[in-house]
């Protein structure tokens, strides 16, 4: 945080920069105030944030002295990343920041042990002098006075920036995503959800929110809690993963070294009948069942579709009008590069699309039910979908106890690949649902059938019925 945004424990009055702590409701009454609070005599923020920490660290000593371990893991890990930007700062000879630890400790302060008339301070000598004499008693009233080791050495790495707070980098992380680039906005939020909740066990077990709080043997422990919490050991290996994720991209841009993930996935049970858990592709006469029952207008068009052009739920919910011109559909980006291609549109969806586009602007989604504008918009309509094939009996599971169907929206692009395969190419075939190429020849050197033999392709499968 740059020294001009940090505004921890700091109020502005009358243009003047004052220090104010909070005293503990419980200790409210034997202090006889609810905060503590100082003028620093001073307009520049700078100048205030360095002269904060003299206040701080005797203010902390008297609330420490009435009740031991009034702070919490969190309390010292913002207290240690604060301290660390302001011994940045002076590193950086920061001039009002530098100045601000001169000006706290008097104009004629010196070190008399070390003090040399013939070679007096610099500036910037003072004040890193200054600012770590005050960091230092705080770590020392932590550990001896409140007998906090623990905290005392959480403060101290951080401030010397030994130890990695544990939720700084999740949005560097996030941003930068995985081998294929930026997670998908859907993924990143589950990914920052897994990783928030590892940070809150690990605050409600004790432990400060560090990455070096996360040993073998901790991540062991919030295993096995989630394994007793979540339903399926499939959830759990998913949050596992993405916290594993994390910690491999902060061992590349950060240089951890500690990787406690390592093989800590949990077994998954693994049946005889494997082949059979596939989805698989709607029959004809399951698909003309869909087709035929009281859909509303949304279901009604997104099935088809998604029946006569292969496209994913997401990348139909994410056309737009300006997507839906020349008689194609354009999908700009999806589950994969190879995702980026033209669909035709299929004559028997012309109808479909121009009432839809009739009166929209250019960026106006093309199903334009769903409020959400994010790449999770079909989240709703996937659970509707659901409850609507069930109601009408189109259900498929392997196993009676088993989660999931092997039908669902998603086999309304198997059923067109199927279909599509009858009377076209493979290669022709995975252009126009978005597959990557198999061979050298086809993803490097063919650039296409050509849109007259996609067309021909996709006008060749026909809706049952």
């Amino acid at each position: 945080m740059a020294s001009t945004t940090d505004k921890r424990w700091l109020l502005l009055r009358h243009r003047t920069w004052w220090v104010v702590l909070d005293v503990p409701r419980k200790l409210r009454r034997q202090l006889g105030k609810p905060r503590f609070a100082a003028s620093l005599k001073t307009h520049d923020l700078a100048v205030a944030q360095a002269r904060r920490w003299s206040f701080l660290s005797r203010w902390r000593a008297v609330i420490d002295g009435h009740a031991a371990r009034t702070t919490t893991a969190l309390d010292v890990v913002e207290e240690g990343l604060a301290w660390r930007e302001t011994l940045e700062l002076i590193e950086r000879n920061d001039t009002a920041t530098v100045s601000g630890f001169r000006s706290s400790t008097g104009p004629g302060y010196f070190d008399p042990d070390r003090y040399d008339a013939a070679q007096p301070y610099s500036a910037q000598e003072d004040a890193r002098h200054v600012a770590r004499e005050v960091l230092q008693e705080r770590i020392e009233a932590l550990h001896h006075d409140q007998r906090r080791p623990a905290d005392a050495n959480t403060l101290a790495s951080l401030a010397f920036g030994t130890a990695t707070p544990l939720l700084t980098f999740v949005d560097a992380w996030l941003a930068e995503g995985g081998r294929r680039g930026p997670y998908p906005a859907r993924t990143a939020a589950m990914y920052r959800a897994d990783v928030l909740r590892l940070a809150d066990w690990i605050v409600a077990k004790g432990l400060p929110p560090l990455v070096e709080s996360v040993t073998r043997k901790v991540a062991g422990e919030w295993i096995t809690g989630l394994s007793k919490a979540d339903k399926r050991r499939g959830t759990t290996n998913r949050r596992i993963s993405a916290v594993s994720s994390y910690w491999d991209w902060l061992r590349r841009r950060r240089g951890i070294e500690a990787d406690p993930w390592t093989r800590q996935s949990l077994a998954l049970t693994h049946h005889a009948t494997a082949d059979d858990d596939r989805h698989r592709a709607y029959t004809d006469d399951e698909l003309a069942c869909l087709l035929a029952g009281p859909a509303d207008v949304e279901m009604h068009d997104a099935m088809r579709v998604a029946a006569l052009s292969g496209m994913r739920m997401n990348e139909i919910f994410q056309l737009r009008a300006a997507d839906c011109q020349g008689n194609r559909f354009f999908v700009r980006k999806g589950k994969t590069a190879a995702a980026r291609r033209f669909v035709p549109i299929h004559p028997d969806l012309a109808a479909i699309v121009a009432r839809r586009l009739e009166g929209k602007p250019s960026d106006a989604f093309l199903m334009h039910e769903e409020t959400r504008t994010d790449h999770g918009r079909s989240a709703p309509f996937s659970k509707r979908f659901t409850r609507y094939r069930i109601a009408l009996g189109v259900t498929d599971k392997a196993r009676p106890q088993d989660r999931q169907d092997r039908v669902n929206f998603h086999s309304l692009r198997h059923w067109f690949i199927t279909k599509a395969r009858r009377n076209a190419d493979q290669a022709v075939v995975a252009r126009i649902v978005g597959h990557a190429q198999q061979t050298i020849t086809d993803h490097v050197y063919n650039h296409g059938a050509g849109d007259d033999v996609e067309r021909q392709c996709v006008e060749a499968v026909r809706l049952p019925g």
